[in-house]
């Protein structure tokens, strides 16, 4: 009992002093992650809307082209796999585009990063950048092309 109202003696004015680094991070991590949200969603509505249009010109072309000669069929059965083929690949891009960063991962690491300086105060308390040098360096990193 007395060791825990020890650890809250030192960590609550600790995080009360960080409190306003905490929340401007908490802000950054909503305005980045709507940003992506958004992009990630307005890019996927215009990519599948001219695909889905591309699509289904080429399908009938190919179509009325074969129409007249016995190889119909297997002409309409080609359309649908290439429309197979499309929404595989609608699928896994609409996967790869919705995994940004998960809201609110700069303000959980920075806490991480301070709970771990007070437990070993030695070690980081000296060379430990502040949350908002965390952040900006994240946000620096991300800004960066991805290969």
């Amino acid at each position: 009992m007395l060791s825990s109202i020890r650890k809250a003696k030192i960590l609550v004015p600790f995080f009360y002093e960080r409190l306003g680094d905490y929340a401007e991070l908490a802000r950054m991590d909503l305005v980045q992650f709507r940003s992506e949200t958004i992009h990630s969603i307005a890019g996927a509505m215009v990519g599948a809307a001219a695909l889905l249009l591309l699509l289904s010109f080429i399908g009938i072309a190919a179509i009325v082209t074969e129409w007249d000669t016995p190889h119909r069929i297997l002409t309409a059965w080609l359309v649908v796999l290439g429309w197979s083929l499309c929404t595989g690949a609608c699928v896994y891009l609409a996967r790869r585009l919705m995994s940004a960063s998960p809201p609110f991962a700069h303000v959980g690491s920075a806490i991480s990063n301070d709970l771990a300086a007070i437990k070993n105060p030695h070690n980081t308390h000296e060379t430990r950048p502040s949350s908002k040098a965390i952040a900006r360096e994240r946000n620096r990193n991300q800004r960066e092309p991805r290969s």
